[in-house]
Protein backbone atom coordinates (compact mmCIF):
# COMPACT_ATOMS: atom_id res chain seq x y z
CA UNK A 1 0.00 0.00 0.00
CA UNK A 2 2.77 2.25 0.92
CA UNK A 3 5.10 1.79 -2.40
CA UNK A 4 1.77 2.09 -4.22
CA UNK A 5 0.73 4.95 -2.85
CA UNK A 6 3.84 6.31 -3.60
CA UNK A 7 4.09 5.00 -7.12
CA UNK A 8 0.56 6.45 -7.80
CA UNK A 9 1.47 9.91 -6.62
CA UNK A 10 4.83 10.41 -8.68
CA UNK A 11 2.61 8.80 -11.66
CA UNK A 12 -0.27 11.15 -11.82
CA UNK A 13 2.44 14.62 -11.06
CA UNK A 14 4.23 13.01 -14.14
CA UNK A 15 1.59 12.34 -16.59
CA UNK A 16 0.16 15.68 -15.58
CA UNK A 17 3.09 17.47 -16.91
CA UNK A 18 3.47 15.67 -20.18
CA UNK A 19 -0.24 16.12 -21.53
CA UNK A 20 -1.55 12.68 -21.30
CA UNK A 21 -4.62 12.81 -18.18
CA UNK A 22 -7.97 14.44 -19.16
CA UNK A 23 -7.99 18.47 -18.72
CA UNK A 24 -4.02 18.50 -18.15
CA UNK A 25 -2.64 20.50 -17.04
CA UNK A 26 -4.54 21.23 -13.92
CA UNK A 27 -3.47 21.86 -10.51
CA UNK A 28 -5.56 19.27 -9.02
CA UNK A 29 -3.96 16.66 -10.16
CA UNK A 30 -0.60 17.94 -8.69
CA UNK A 31 -2.54 18.36 -5.65
CA UNK A 32 -3.72 14.46 -6.04
CA UNK A 33 -0.35 13.42 -6.34
CA UNK A 34 0.98 15.39 -3.30
CA UNK A 35 -1.36 13.82 -0.96
CA UNK A 36 -0.65 10.68 -2.18
CA UNK A 37 2.77 10.68 -2.04
CA UNK A 38 2.27 12.73 1.91
CA UNK A 39 0.03 9.60 3.15
CA UNK A 40 2.62 7.27 1.91
CA UNK A 41 5.47 9.47 3.81
CA UNK A 42 3.16 9.29 6.88
CA UNK A 43 2.01 5.59 6.50
CA UNK A 44 6.19 5.06 6.39
CA UNK A 45 6.78 6.40 9.57
CA UNK A 46 3.87 4.48 11.55
CA UNK A 47 4.96 1.65 10.15
CA UNK A 48 5.89 -1.33 12.40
Amino acid sequence: MLLSLLVLGAIAIILNYIDVLPASPTSWYVVGGMVAILTAAVMATRYR
